[in-house]
């Protein structure tokens, strides 16, 4: 019995010396870590993380948080660490709650929701990368745990405010990469939001017209006109929203009441322009686009919507030259299109070039110009 004693005695004196060890190597990585020295801080906390009695400690799933968070942090600096770490986010955000779950004193249980939190922001703002790359999908993924982090802390009462860009974000990588419920989900719990951004409306009216929920499409509309009555994009899709309705006699009594409120706002003549347009009114709608580039010479839209304007004229006429059999006839209206195109078209798409370069549409409209007049030198400065 005695002998047998001894044995279990030495059993448990390795076993207790081995968790020292452990611990020891967890303390070894939280130095590191502070000192900069996050190759090493790596290597110790994943050797301590060989022992399965690491996993009932707080403290090593804290550390080995802090290292992985700052695997991620430290990309630009460490980048032959970060690049054979597969998901270093994922592995902090994992270690911070299981951490937070083993923890018993408030305290520290307060801290180590932070640092949740701070995994949270590093998160959404690889999401943001993710989005400006077009990858909608991973944007999507990010945002969602972003959001599901920022819900998990305040329903447990260690944080106290609505994550607004985690949703807005959310909502829109969503409806970018197709997942139209998702996105719908998103949109009802940031339209449910007092004080709204005003880019919130935007996203959540997109979202809304594709999921086909007209009554909520007309209730945010009708709030957003309010709050921002110069928004463009709401004006628009209130003027598409009548126009799809035939409301135009509706749409343009009630632009024009706006316009004698607010007679210098340019975005109220564009709109009228283009109900008059949609009303077969090309003269009044001329007039109305003139009216708004006298108050901003600049605006590309009034630009753009003239050319749209004068483009019409242009197919009437290709139009007649489809039906016309009589060569010279022909060539009259062959003339006279080309009239359009370069004295009318032409300089209004010029313009709206020079202000905004980015524009596809325009530089496609330009290149179509130029090869139907044989303005090959132009077109070549165009590229491809």
């Amino acid at each position: 019995m005695k002998k047998k004693l001894i044995a279990l005695s030495a059993v448990f004196m390795l076993s207790m010396s081995i968790i020292f060890a452990q611990k020891g190597k967890v303390n070894s990585a939280e130095y590191s870590l502070n000192n900069g020295e996050l190759a090493k801080a790596k290597t110790f906390i994943d050797d301590a993380f060989k022992d399965e009695s690491m996993n009932s400690w707080s403290k090593a799933w804290l550390i080995k948080g802090n290292v992985y968070a700052s695997i991620y942090e430290q990309r630009a600096i460490h980048s032959d660490i970060y690049s054979t770490t597969p998901e270093p986010l994922e592995t902090a955000k994992d270690a911070f709650f299981k951490a937070l779950e083993l923890e018993e004193k408030p305290k520290s249980k307060d801290k180590i929701a932070e640092s949740i939190y701070s995994v949270g922001i590093n998160i959404y703002n690889h999401g943001l990368g993710q989005y400006q790359a077009n990858d909608f999908e991973g944007a999507y993924n990010s945002f969602k745990e972003k959001v599901a982090i920022s819900d998990y802390l305040n329903e447990n009462g260690y944080r106290n405010e609505v994550d607004t860009m985690g949703l807005f974000t959310l909502a829109l990588a969503a409806y970018n990469s197709q997942k139209i419920d998702e996105a719908y989900a998103a949109a009802q719990r940031l339209n449910q939001l007092n004080n709204k951004k005003e880019d919130f409306y935007q996203v959540i009216l997109d979202v809304y017209k594709a999921k086909g929920d007209q009554s909520g499409f007309e209730k945010v509309l009708k709030e957003g006109k309010a709050l921002y009555p110069n928004n463009s994009y709401l004006m628009y899709a209130e003027v598409n929203m009548f126009l799809e309705q035939g409301k135009l006699d509706l749409l343009e009594g009630k632009l024009k009441k706006l316009i004698k409120l607010e007679p210098d706002n340019k975005n109220l003549y564009l709109v009228l322009g283009t109900v008059y347009d949609k009303k077969g009114d090309s003269q009044s709608a001329e007039s109305m686009y003139n009216k708004a580039l006298q108050i901003d010479p600049e605006y590309f839209d009034a630009y753009v919507n003239k050319a749209s304007l004068y483009n019409n004229e242009a197919n009437d006429i290709i139009q007649k030259m489809n039906d016309e059999n009589d060569a010279k006839k022909y060539e009259a209206l062959k003339d006279q299109r080309d009239n359009i195109f370069k004295n009318k078209i032409l300089p209004l798409l010029t313009k709206a070039y020079t202000i905004d370069p980015n524009s596809a549409t325009v530089k496609q409209a330009l290149k179509e110009i130029y090869a139907r007049l044989d303005m090959l030198d132009e077109l070549k400065k165009l590229g491809k």
